[in-house]
């Protein structure tokens, strides 16, 4: 004799970060509706999901993002030069003492330009 068990359905609780506006929205039409804000997105999900319709969600577009790409690129330049110089000194080869300092001048460079990034005057 085998026993049939049921799966134990937990709730998923979900949090959402709206802007004002949205937000207002969101109110607004679940308020018209007389319905609870919950109630009202689950019935927008549940929709959105029997549709298989494709979402366009507006992409954020990043403050900076493209002076982070520029040091990043920088950044994969320094580390492949001191990943060679690395190479020598582990050799026991000659390190050419001006690389080595082109690099950590690099490399305070960027360190430079990422605190002026993130709101710093530049100098840490």
């Amino acid at each position: 004799m085998s026993i049939q068990t049921r799966p134990i359905l937990v709730p998923i609780v979900v949090s959402v970060r709206l802007d004002p506006t949205t937000g207002r929205r969101l109110l607004e039409a679940a308020q018209q509706r007389c319905v609870t804000i919950s109630d009202f997105l689950r019935v927008m999900i549940t929709e959105a999901l029997s549709t298989n319709s494709p979402i366009s969600v507006r992409k954020r577009k990043i403050p900076g993002a493209d002076v982070l790409a520029a040091i990043l690129g920088e950044l994969g330049k320094i580390g492949s030069n001191i990943n060679q110089l690395a190479r020598s000194a582990n050799r026991y080869e000659y390190v050419d003492p001006e690389a080595l300092n082109r690099a950590l001048t690099d490399l305070a460079a960027i360190k430079k330009l990422l605190f002026k990034l993130i709101g710093g005057d530049g100098d840490p």
